[in-house]
């Protein structure tokens, strides 16, 4: 359905960074090595070619229209609808993200600085558990500008009770209310 992915991973500033390169040359099987005087600095990985969206969540997602950040992620947690308001707040396109697992690029922490996102996450565990999740505060990472805090509403969507749910998450800047609380 898809050639596997190529991905630059970068742990050179002590925080994660993904680029997508495009997909795989190489035959399957066969891993693709570091281009020459990138080997200290960053990793090749391959990681599971991704799968689109079904259509019923296509036609819903393209519909919304919200100055709230949103993205959807599958059961594997990769992020498969990244919206114009998710780009603008966390300064990244969806053509850098869709494919990627979320825990990656949010790369969440709670007020102690401990990291929230992260796979198998608690909203994962939820909604798997077909659970709700109440909303939460996180500090949300941003390649190029200060990490901003968020605040983030889960809804689970699941067309049919033996289908796999896909886990829309939205989210608004609430750095000025956290910044107004710590006061």
């Amino acid at each position: 359905r898809g050639k596997p992915l190529l991905h630059q991973c970068s742990t050179t500033t002590g925080r994660p960074r993904c680029k997508r390169l495009g997909t795989v040359p190489s035959p399957a099987g066969q891993y693709p090595t570091a281009p020459r005087g990138l080997e200290r600095q960053t990793h090749l990985v391959m990681v599971r070619p991704h799968q689109p969206p079904p259509d019923w969540l296509t036609e819903l997602l393209g519909g919304v229209k919200s100055a709230d950040g949103m993205f959807a992620v599958d059961c594997d947690q990769t992020i498969v609808h990244w919206n114009e308001s998710a780009e603008e707040m966390l300064g990244r396109e969806a053509g850098e993200v869709v494919g990627l697992p979320c825990h990656e690029i949010l790369a969440g922490r709670d007020s102690q600085n401990v990291r929230f996102c992260r796979r198998d996450c608690p909203v994962a565990q939820n909604a798997r558990r077909g659970r709700p999740t109440p909303d939460y505060d996180i500090i949300a990472e941003r390649p190029e500008d200060p990490d901003i805090w968020v605040n983030v509403s889960i809804l689970v969507l699941k067309p049919a009770a033996n289908s796999r749910p896909y886990v829309l998450h939205t989210f608004r800047d609430v750095t000025e209310r956290r910044r107004v609380e710590a006061l």
